[in-house]
C-alpha cells in the first residue's frame, strides 16, 4: 500500500489558461473533499491540446516536490471519448490524468531499469462527482480523485490495475560522429527554445563548447554558460535549468525573432555547416 504524508501537496499542470473559471473549479472540488489540501499551480498556460509539451514538463517538474506529492496533469483533447483515466504511482509520486500520452516521458524515464510502478484505470465512480460533464473530467473526475487520494484512499479503491498506458512515439535524438539532431519541445514565456538534447548527450562530443548550433536560419558558434556572455540582442546557446540545450536571445524573444515553433529541428555539429547544402 502506498504511503502518503499528512495533507500531501497537489500540483496542477493544465492547458486551461486563466481567463476562465476552470482552474478555480478544480481547486474548489479538491478543497471540498480535503480542506487541508495544499495546492500548487505549476502552469495553466500550456499550448492547447499539446500532449507532448505536458509530458515533457511533467517529467522535468515532479522530482522537485517531496515524495507523496499528487500531480494532476490535464491536457485532454479526447475528453468524453473512449480514452481511459489513469492514476499512476512511480518514484514515490502520484500522477492523475487522461491516458493519452501525457505520462510518456515519465514512463520512458525508467525504460530498461528496475522501477516500482503501479497504475490503475479510474473506473469506480464513487470517487467522482455525482454529475460528470462529458467535457470537464478535470473537475468531475481527476480533481475529485485527487481529493480522495489526498485523504488516504488506496490506489486499488479507484479501479483495476493496468500495464499498458498510452505512450507517444518517442521524439528521437539522432546522433552520428559529427552531428546531433533534436527538436524544440517547449518554449517558455521569454521565448527561450528548450530542446530534447540533454547535457549528457552533448558532452559525448569532445570539445562540445565549440560546436556549431543551427536552428532555422540562425547559427551559433559556441556554447555559453548564461545569457550575459553575449551582447544584448544576440542569440545564445546554453544548458538551461532542465539540463537540456536551450537557444535564447539576450533580452529578447528567440521564438518570435527567429520565427521558431515547437517541434522545429535543432542541429549541433562539430564541423562547419554548409548552409546551402544543409538547410
Amino acid at each position: 500500500m502506498q504511503q502518503l504524508p499528512p495533507n500531501p501537496i497537489i500540483t496542477l499542470l493544465t492547458d486551461f489558461g486563466h481567463e476562465d473559471v476552470f482552474v478555480g473549479l478544480m481547486k474548489g472540488v479538491i478543497l471540498g473533499i480535503n480542506r487541508q489540501a495544499r495546492i500548487v499551480d505549476l502552469t495553466h498556460n500550456l499550448r492547447p491540446q499539446n500532449i507532448r509539451q505536458a509530458s515533457f514538463l511533467t517529467v522535468k517538474s515532479y522530482s522537485h516536490f517531496p515524495a507523496g506529492t499528487i500531480h494532476l496533469v490535464i491536457v485532454d483533447p479526447g475528453v468524453g471519448g473512449k480514452r481511459r483515466s489513469l492514476l499512476l504511482h512511480q518514484n514515490e509520486h502520484f500522477f492523475i490524468g487522461p491516458d493519452n500520452g501525457v505520462f510518456s516521458e515519465l514512463l520512458a524515464e525508467q525504460e530498461g531499469l528496475p522501477v516500482r510502478r503501479n497504475c490503475v484505470s479510474l473506473t469506480d465512480n464513487r470517487y467522482f462527482r455525482s454529475t460528470i460533464a462529458p467535457t470537464f473530467h478535470g473537475r468531475d473526475v481527476f480533481a475529485s480523485v485527487a481529493g480522495h487520494l489526498s485523504r488516504g484512499a488506496s490506489m486499488s479503491d479507484f479501479g483495476q490495475a493496468v500495464d499498458d498506458p498510452v505512450q507517444l512515439p518517442e521524439m528521437k535524438v539522432y546522433i552520428d560522429d559529427e552531428t546531433i539532431r533534436g527538436q524544440v519541445v517547449h518554449i517558455d514565456r521569454f521565448g527561450n527554445l528548450i530542446t530534447n538534447i540533454t547535457s549528457s548527450l552533448l558532452r559525448q562530443f569532445r570539445g562540445f563548447q565549440e560546436c556549431i548550433f543551427q536552428i532555422g536560419d540562425c547559427l551559433i558558434n559556441q556554447l555559453s554558460r548564461t545569457y550575459i556572455e553575449v551582447q544584448i540582442g544576440q542569440p545564445v546557446a546554453y544548458l538551461g535549468s532542465f539540463n537540456t540545450l536551450e537557444i535564447g536571445v539576450r533580452n529578447g524573444d528567440a521564438a518570435r525573432e527567429m520565427n521558431i515553433d515547437l517541434d522545429t529541428e535543432i542541429r549541433v555539429s562539430l564541423r562547419a555547416i554548409d548552409t546551402e547544402k544543409d538547410m
